[in-house]
């Protein structure tokens, strides 16, 4: 949001910078999001890593001069420090061989993990193991696909991403609650325990079920073949956001949803998600923003936060300014008071709470003539929320 002074008054109101439709190279339903190998320095027992014997060595120096340039050139490979191969080798196989679509693992079997996870944690160094960690969760998304639907969770060579998979609900389904969640929890624990500020963020999955096709819990994303689908309320001009209602399919009860932009696709999506970074967290979600996308994401995690259950884009997010008007559509224009008094009376469906003790509200269903029922989204301090 940007904020525009005039007139004694300030005005807040979508960032214009419109989407625009890109042909991203990204095929639907494929992860060629992001091209780093998350595997390729892992050690591998059998690998011949430590063997210069094909290296051509430099000739013996004959003079002082040739001596010490040889002595700069000739050095020593250094070994990284990490988990000890025979460990990691084991889970691989242990990942492999077992039935990743089983809710539950016999207690032997569990045991036998557990110990093998401990020993890979043990036998890292504190500063490897975000780096273990994430590769590590990675292989473990990787061998649950590898039995699911053949998909691959790829990496990415910029720190600021993330990788993500789509994956269809019916593969999520058999995650939720699973052996396999519980080794991504441990994981991703030892990740954030000890991950770097700036480092990359762990892989997740992303429902592409739930967005792109029409059910009886809604969906986010109109593409060609669903988009008459949707009655239109309302469009934003200027982020292309609308929010509008359909049938559901189950027994054509008509129900309300917010959607991205007409000219997305579920590519379009699974990039914001890449590049997203994190506003706010709680209660099972999460609200992200980009740099290039005038509109900020609200996340519905699942699975310890691997999952992406649901994405969908907020129609409206500003900080609470009592000097300021307020352009949350076309018209009409609200005042601080309006803002305020709506905020106070929908204080119950407080959204998130800050570090710094602020709030923020969704005032959507308290807004005096708001057309849509919710994703208007605005942080106060609860002093101004205190009716006294």
């Amino acid at each position: 949001m940007h904020k525009i002074s005039g007139n004694k008054q300030n005005f807040y109101f979508p960032l214009a910078n419109p989407s625009k439709d890109e042909d991203f190279d990204i095929k639907p339903k494929t992860t060629a999001l992001l091209e780093e190998d998350l595997f390729e320095d892992f050690p591998n027992p059998t690998s011949t890593l430590n063997d210069f014997s094909s290296i051509e060595r430099p000739k013996t120096p004959t003079t002082p001069e040739e001596a010490n340039i040889t002595k700069k050139i000739v050095t020593t490979p250094k070994k990284t420090p990490t988990a000890s191969k025979p460990s990691v080798e084991k889970f691989r196989q242990f990942m492999k061989s077992e039935d990743t679509s089983q809710p539950t693992l016999p207690a032997n079997k569990m045991q036998k993990l557990t110990d093998n996870l401990d020993q890979i944690v043990d036998k890292t160094p504190p500063m490897e193991r975000p780096h273990v960690a994430r590769k590590l969760y990675a292989e473990t998304l990787n061998a649950f696909e590898d039995q699911g639907r053949k998909r691959k969770i790829v990496g990415d060579t910029q720190p600021s991403k993330r990788a993500c998979v789509s994956v269809d609900q019916e593969t999520l389904n058999q995650l939720d609650g699973s052996w396999v969640q519980t080794i991504l929890s441990s994981f991703k624990k030892m990740y954030h325990e000890s991950k770097p500020v700036g480092q990359k963020e762990l892989p997740l999955l992303v429902n592409e079920t739930h967005i792109v096709e029409v059910g009886d819990k809604g969906f986010h994303l109109a593409e060609p073949n669903n988009e008459h689908c949707i009655s239109v309320i309302i469009e934003d001009a200027l982020s292309g956001i609308r929010f509008g209602k359909f049938k559901t399919p189950k027994d054509q009860s008509e129900k309300k949803s917010t959607f991205f932009p007409r000219t997305w696709t579920f590519s379009n999506v699974l990039k914001m998600l890449s590049e997203a970074t994190l506003v706010a967290q709680g209660n099972g979600r999460a609200l992200m923003e980009t740099k290039s996308e005038p509109f900020k994401i609200e996340v519905l995690q699942k699975a310890g936060g691997s999952v992406a259950w649901s994405v969908y884009p907020i129609w409206y997010y500003a900080p609470y300014d009592k000097t300021a008007q307020y352009l949350i559509f076309a018209n009409p224009t609200y005042s601080s008071q309006q803002i305020l008094l709506a905020g106070r009376d929908s204080r119950s469906k407080t959204v998130y709470e800050l570090k710094d003790g602020s709030l923020i509200v969704d005032i959507a269903p308290s807004l005096q003539g708001c057309p849509i029922d919710r994703g208007v989204y605005i942080t106060f301090t609860k002093a101004e929320l205190d009716n006294s």
